[in-house]
């Protein structure tokens, strides 16, 4: 598309090389910046032979990326005692994602490795057992994708446990820590018994009073 027959200008061609070049390498900033420069320092390469000049620098960073990812992968170790099955197969697919926008894809030897070294002995040992029931193979057969499964359904659960245990860790309140409303309204409840008591009392009094005095008025008019 980019040729002269379709793009007849030759300085819009030109621009339209430059312009896919940095379009090509969006995502990775430092790259285009070194192509960029590559670019201004290429005077008298335009179009295709521009292309090669610069191929050697995006090379390069796949090959220095491709080489980082492996080293990874290789030294991945779980941290026995400090580190869940969770947290370990994290890392290890995280080093897989990160490779492959490096441009680089792991062998089935090399992620089996890395996927044995982030797992206990009996968990690496209980999935490929089942991998191995499940397709008819021996373990030493089995690819990673065919393992992988059954790890996973080992991190669900230790992730559904470890929610368990948080839920189940708060616990129900204990009758010590009921609201103290409850104590309160019975101290309301016989407080205002004792006060209608006394309210009681008072009015008993008070009747006898004037029934006295009714009877000495009585006795005085007779």
């Amino acid at each position: 598309m980019l040729a002269a027959k379709h793009v007849p200008n030759k300085v819009d061609q030109v621009s339209l090389w430059k312009l896919s070049f940095l379009r090509g390498l969006r995502k990775d900033l430092d790259l285009i910046y070194k192509v960029s420069v590559a670019v201004e320092v290429s005077e008298g390469k335009e179009c295709a032979d521009l292309l090669e000049a610069i191929s050697d620098i995006a090379t390069e960073k796949k090959e220095i990326g491709a080489k980082s990812s492996r080293e990874k992968l290789l030294t991945l170790q779980r941290n026995l005692g400090k580190e869940d099955i969770v947290s370990a197969v994290g890392r290890l697919k995280k080093c897989l994602r990160d490779g492959g926008k490096a441009g680089y894809t792991a062998p089935n030897d090399l992620k089996k490795r890395a996927l044995k070294n982030v797992l206990t002995k009996f968990e690496y040992t209980d999935a490929s057992e089942k991998a191995a029931k499940k397709h008819d193979k021996k373990i030493a057969a089995l690819t990673y994708d065919e393992i992988l499964p059954f790890v996973e359904r080992k991190v669900e659960a230790a992730e559904l446990l470890s929610v368990k245990v948080a839920i189940e860790g708060q616990g129900p309140r204990p009758s010590s820590a009921r609201p103290h409303h409850e104590y309160g309204a019975a101290a309301s409840d016989l407080c205002e018994g004792g006060l209608k008591k006394g309210k009681v009392g008072r009015g008993r009094k008070e009747k006898r009073g004037r029934h006295r005095f009714s009877l000495l008025e009585t006795a005085s008019e007779m």
